[in-house]
């Protein structure tokens, strides 16, 4: 990996650390004007969501340009463009929430009306966070069409978004409050901008020498040519061994599916986990970073495990059904330990005549943590196993970005639809037990629906080749 490429990687990884800073301060801001109910979560994280699927999705609709030097510049000025947008539009955003209180007093009438104060919470939640939502989520297919290593961006993207979730909830708001804590997020959007439009002007496309421009073609052509001879070699060796055809070439339709339930389920678990904590340990600003540095801590070690593996593996929907399958069991299991045994720990730790706060809340995050690991690191690894999945190893000549963006937008409209129904339905018609069972039930029959696809269509490629063996040879 060349010096630029890491010098990117480490920009995106402050970048994912700005937008869990703007996350938890944003949360924080938005309970206080529209309440600290579970629908007001719900609300805030379904219209997050919303942004950066719509961001993803216009992002990588945009084909690049034809010109190898016009495409090596093109991306990192727009990368550089949306972070200086995302960090405007942080700045702007208390302004516009504090515009909001006249008509959130009008919609709730004493509350009267909630049907009406719902509507207009919700109008609110998008009008606010829609733009930098939508700016954050289109960072992840221009920043993978330059990089053309999306799985690697997201490990690295997730690793600083934990990263700024435990500084914002646990040092940053306590010491010096939202508005500072806010210019630490600008000036880490101020730093990944800056870098990106260096990066730019280093690149073949602002050289006057022809030589430069001529030996970044040549590379960008050698690249191409050694993908398409690894992906040859990746389908003769699938053909010899027997792999199945869906699996050799490409599994959009199962990524899909399956990246989508999982997104779905995280979110479930997420409204969930912040009700249950809030339960258990209080509902303060520590228990919400508590719950989103676990939970991004195990998707961060997940995406990274898994980028590796899917380097290697020839199967990665088979991985993804068994990603989908070990998240549905940890879920429950940790459910049960926290409703059921945590409150006794933490009530235990309370009573001490000796103890800390800080100490306390450290090691009750820890405790979490620890807890969510296997089902974190789990659905952590759902995406890199379904980028894998959907692209296949001949997917050097399609549009790195536009898959990208399939995928990450189909995990994050799965995303919106489990923020909505775990606070909206499954809470409150359900309980929590219930909603953690249904949840893990919905990842556990994807999970096991993939599975029986991927191991029919793999004997179905076999019992082809074994056909088709004696045919040749008999020719």
């Amino acid at each position: 990996m060349t010096s630029a490429r890491r010098i990117f990687i480490l920009l995106y990884t402050a970048s994912g650390a700005a937008a869990l800073v703007y996350e938890v301060v944003w949360t924080r801001l938005l309970t206080l004007q529209l309440g600290h109910t579970v629908a007001a979560a719900s609300t805030v994280l379904a219209a997050f969501m919303g942004g950066l699927a719509l961001g993803a999705w216009i992002a990588g609709s945009f084909d690049s340009p034809v010109d190898s030097r016009a495409r090596a510049a093109a991306p990192l000025r727009a990368y550089a463009t949306l972070e200086i947008v995302i960090a405007g539009s942080a700045l702007l955003l208390p302004l516009v929430l504090r515009a909001s209180v006249p008509a959130l007093a009008w919609a709730y009438a004493d509350g009267t009306a909630p049907a009406r104060f719902g509507l207009v919470r919700v109008a609110i939640s998008v009008v606010v966070l829609g733009v930098p939502a939508a700016a954050m989520g289109a960072t992840f297919p221009i920043a993978a069409e330059w990089l053309t290593e999306a799985a690697r961006l997201y490990a690295a993207n997730t690793a600083g978004a934990a990263i700024g979730a435990v500084a914002a909830g646990f040092w940053l708001i306590p010491a010096i409050g939202l508005r500072a804590t806010t210019w630490v997020g600008v000036a880490l959007n101020g730093v990944a901008a800056s870098g990106a439009f260096w990066l730019a002007t280093r690149t073949p496309a602002n050289t006057e020498t022809a030589k430069t421009a001529e030996k970044f073609s040549v590379e960008d052509r050698t690249k191409n040519s050694l993908r398409s001879q690894r992906s040859r070699r990746s389908t003769r060796a699938a053909k010899s061994s027997g792999q199945s055809a869906l699996e050799v070439k490409a599994s959009p339709t199962i990524a899909w599916i399956a990246v989508a339930v999982s997104g779905f389920a995280a979110l479930v678990y997420e409204v969930a986990w912040t009700r249950l904590l809030a339960l258990v340990i209080g509902p303060t600003t520590y228990a919400f970073a508590t719950m989103a540095a676990a939970f991004i801590s195990g998707l961060a070690i997940g995406s990274a495990a898994a980028t590796r593996i899917a380097r290697r593996t020839s199967r990665p929907a088979t991985w993804l059904a068994a990603m989908l399958l070990v998240s549905a069991v940890s879920a429950v299991a940790a459910a049960w330990f926290a409703a059921t045994r945590m409150p006794l720990v933490i009530a235990q730790q309370v009573a001490d005549p000796s103890v800390v706060f800080g100490r306390l809340v450290v090691s009750q995050a820890a405790s979490v943590a620890l807890l969510l690991l296997p089902m974190t690191v789990a659905l952590g690894a759902t995406f890199p196993f379904a980028l894998a999945a959907a692209s296949g190893p001949v997917s050097a000549e399609a549009s790195v970005a536009r898959m990208t963006s399939r995928v990450y937008a189909a995990n994050t409209v799965g995303a919106i639809t489990g923020a909505l129904a775990a606070g909206f339905l499954l809470i409150p018609r359900i309980g929590l037990r219930a909603t953690f069972e249904a949840a893990a039930l919905a990842a556990a029959i994807t999970g096991g629906v993939c599975l029986i696809v991927t191991i029919r269509s793999r004997e179905t490629f076999r019992s082809r080749s074994g056909g088709a063996r004696p045919a040749a040879a008999s020719i």
